[in-house]
């Protein structure tokens, strides 16, 4: 649950708070978006604490804690809103050490955008693979839509931007996992490059499939509307870019 009420994905800007009580610690305040919430056994909710970011496992029937269902635009997803008022937690409900949660919240959401990022890479390459079928077997004139210059050069330019999305996430999913020098770099490239990608090539495939690619019976919507909805997770574009220029600036 990383994203509060002020939809900012700065890990440490926690506007959910913790108080320390004679039991433990009280939790209040709102995470938005938190995927599946509804199933799950055990919610991990970072908190800012006295001592500074904290992270606490909380038990979803917990007295205050409050599931609501969240309509997204990827019907396949589930998403949830957590309201929180002074919901209680054990003393050893935290995970490591109160205050010293900053540096995990960040990897967390830097993984997070390159696992999102992978997602949406797979969904633009199924579009990218249905619009190219779709070409090849579609007659117009009495011709593939294939064979026409203006089909080949948008199925042209979404291959490029499958392919320069594939080298960004694979590359970010390796520096992370090798801990390389640029591995913060590396998953803001990432992100940001595969959002705007995705985007384009799955709004493309439905050009190219013309009217069906319209419709709830075709697929293709099932994958825009997974890249659509992953877009704003762990960042979107914008935040990653300002990522990126203040790394380098550094």
């Amino acid at each position: 649950a990383l994203l509060d009420a002020d939809l900012d994905w700065d890990p440490v800007a926690l506007s959910a708070r913790a108080e320390k009580t004679p039991r433990g610690w009280a939790l209040s305040g709102t995470k938005r978006f938190v995927p599946w919430a509804h199933v799950a056994n055990v919610l991990l909710i970072p908190a800012r604490a006295p001592e500074g970011p904290t992270l606490f496992l909380v038990d979803p029937s917990a007295s205050g804690l409050t599931l609501s269902p969240v309509q997204g635009m990827d019907l396949a997803t589930r998403w949830v809103q957590i309201d929180m008022d002074k919901v209680p937690a054990a003393v050893d409900a935290v995970l490591g050490t109160a205050g010293q949660a900053g540096p995990l919240l960040a990897s967390l959401v830097r993984r997070g955008a390159v696992g999102a990022a992978a997602e949406m890479l797979g969904a633009a390459r199924r579009c990218l693979d249905m619009a190219v079928g779709y070409a090849k077997v579609r007659e117009q004139f009495g011709q593939p839509i294939g064979s026409f210059q203006a089909i080949r050069h948008k199925c042209a330019e979404m291959l490029l931007e499958v392919e320069n999305s594939h080298s960004a996430v694979y590359y970010a999913a390796w520096a992370l996992d090798a801990k390389a020098e640029d591995g913060e770099l590396a998953a803001s490239v990432a992100k940001a490059y595969v959002g705007d990608a995705a985007r384009k090539v799955c709004g493309e495939a439905i050009q190219v499939h013309g009217g069906i690619g319209f419709t709830w019976e075709y697929d293709l919507h099932i994958y825009m509307k997974r890249a659509k909805a992953l877009e704003p997770m762990y960042g979107d574009a914008d935040y990653h870019r300002e990522q990126i220029v203040r790394r380098v600036a550094r």
